[in-house]
């Protein structure tokens, strides 16, 4: 073993007493002029547990119900009876054009898309609910 590898080893095998506390340690690293006190006062809000995750889950089911909303907004305009929608597009469109193409091809996929997003949403509204309660 090497002369240094010994020496750890004595050091590792060493009883230390530790004779200064956590306070005194810090007091140690702080710069000229800080008073210690003065780090031990902290003006941190009291809550219990439950209030920090009820206030979270109130965060996140204000997040929840932007993101439905955004979610009924694009169903909307895949799969609806407005002109603005794609299903609306494609219907409307004249014989031989691309529109008309797609329209023959993807109009069952384009409502089963948008079918299975409106079940996620109502599913999500659920979670949604389950906040409220």
């Amino acid at each position: 073993m090497s002369f240094f590898g010994k020496h750890f080893v004595k050091l590792l095998e060493q009883d230390e007493e530790i004779t200064i506390t956590d306070t005194e340690a810090m007091e140690t690293q702080l710069e000229p002029g800080t008073d210690a006190e003065e780090l031990g006062a902290v003006d941190a809000p009291v809550m219990d547990a439950e209030q920090v995750v009820a206030n979270d889950n109130v965060k996140q089911a204000k997040e929840l119900a932007i993101i439905i909303a955004k979610m009924e907004e694009f169903t909307n305009y895949l799969n609806s009876e407005k002109p603005y929608s794609v299903q609306s597009k494609l219907h409307n469109a004249s014989c031989d054009t691309l529109f008309n193409k797609i329209a023959g091809a993807e109009t069952k996929k384009i409502a089963r898309v948008a079918m299975e997003l409106s079940s996620l949403i109502e599913n999500l509204k659920g979670y949604l609910h389950s906040v409220d309660s």
